[in-house]
């Protein structure tokens, strides 16, 4: 059977593949942009199933349409109104971005920006959690935002300390 990952002799589907959902006699697609509609059913989406770069809304996955975000959460029509002042061009007020990617952290609206000169990877936008080689996490606790990379010298690949 196409899309069947196990089987049971020549007619019997025991899983379909990511995708893909028992219907009838097949395995038959699940909405655009998902890969898990198992409870759901055909032509929908479990909630949690969207693939990257998608979010769930009311059964189904929309793309998301932020730069840099790989998953994204719809708030729904009834705060469109209370975010559409606050939006940035070319989004959807009622979408915040759940998860960056790599290089990227969240703001406190739900949008991506850069982690920072340096960094390789940060949870919100300039707090930094790993540097790029040849540089190391300054925990400054007087400064607002959270650790920075700072360098570790010239000669340097790894270190504890800046300098």
């Amino acid at each position: 059977r196409p899309h069947c990952l196990r089987c049971r002799g020549a007619s019997d589907c025991l899983e379909c593949a990511p995708g893909f959902a028992w219907q009838g006699q097949n395995c038959t697609a699940c909405a655009d942009g998902c890969q898990r509609c198992e409870r759901a059913g055909p032509g929908m989406c479990d909630e949690g199933g969207c693939r990257d770069g998608h979010g769930y809304h009311r059964g189904r996955c929309r793309p998301c349409q932020q730069a840099h975000c790989t998953a994204c959460n719809f708030t729904g029509e009834e705060v469109v109104a209370a975010r559409a002042g606050a939006g940035v061009p070319g989004i959807r007020p009622d979408e915040i971005c759940g998860r960056c990617e790599a290089g990227y952290g969240r703001t406190e609206e739900g949008n991506c920006e850069d982690c920072g000169e340096s960094c390789l990877r940060c949870d919100r936008a300039g707090a930094c959690e790993v540097c790029i080689q040849g540089y190391t996490l300054d925990h400054d606790p007087s400064r607002e935002g959270g650790a920075r990379c700072q360098s570790c010298g010239d000669r340097c690949k790894q270190c504890d300390k800046a300098g």
